[in-house]
């Protein structure tokens, strides 16, 4: 129970009762708004420990870094590095932070530190991507879901990779890498101007272009008939 027989209601909100209570004024109640918004932002705000890396704070508080990342994908970061000039960031998004590396250094030494797993995100992000059965899901949602991982990325990835299994794939995927090149090409004389016009191709974004490449292509070579990402 809180003192002088008010309720254990938050902070924030007594402030805007006791705000409230005393004065009705609009210009009050648009302070009180507005501290009110400032302390939630606060209370909401990760928080960040020295030893951390600096913090860069969005240009918008509480969701500026998850916006940039929507509108502008990759391309964020590396204009995020090229304004802070930082080769380590904590960049705090909503209600959690997210570490940005750039520096190629310390980049190899957190992919040899052992306390780095990328476990969780492969879970959480498999099912979307893969089209998984709703039993294989809940097995990696487990508790022996991360030995199964961890499993996987051992014994059973690289021996794919390897013999006829690596000719098959790579043959698989140049092809496909051909066929979709082979759509781009013109013709050496075209008859006519407007024809040589109508047969240049623009391609507007150029990282959003190899992506489909690159997915095109691996894709087939990597999942055979049931490539899930041919549905998309």
């Amino acid at each position: 129970m809180a003192a002088n027989g008010t309720s254990g209601s938050l902070p924030v909100i007594s402030a805007l009762e006791t705000l409230t209570a005393t004065t009705t004024t609009p210009a009050t109640i648009a302070v009180a708004v507005v501290v009110g918004l400032l302390l939630l932002l606060h209370s909401l705000s990760p928080r960040v420990d020295a030893r951390e890396p600096p913090v860069v704070k969005p240009r918008i508080p509480f969701i500026g870094h998850a916006l940039g990342m929507m509108r502008q994908q990759a391309q964020y970061h590396v204009a995020l590095q090229r304004a802070t000039g930082k080769p380590i960031a904590t960049l705090p998004m909503l209600t959690g932070k997210m570490y940005a590396v750039w520096d190629p250094h310390l980049i190899a030494a957190g992919l040899r530190n052992k306390a780095l797993s990328t476990t969780p995100h492969m879970k959480a992000v498999t099912p979307a991507v893969t089209g998984l059965s709703a039993p294989m899901v809940d097995m990696l949602g487990s508790p022996a879901g991360d030995h199964l991982v961890d499993r996987i990325m051992l014994h059973a990835i690289p021996p794919s990779f390897k013999g006829a299994s690596a000719q098959h794939l790579t043959t698989t995927a140049l092809a496909g890498l051909a066929r979709e090149l082979s759509a781009l090409a013109r013709p050496e004389k075209p008859p006519t101007p407007a024809a040589a016009a109508a047969a240049t191709t623009t391609i507007p974004n150029t990282w959003l272009w190899l992506r489909h490449l690159l997915t095109a292509t691996t894709g087939p070579a990597l999942y055979g008939p049931a490539d899930p990402f041919a549905q998309h």
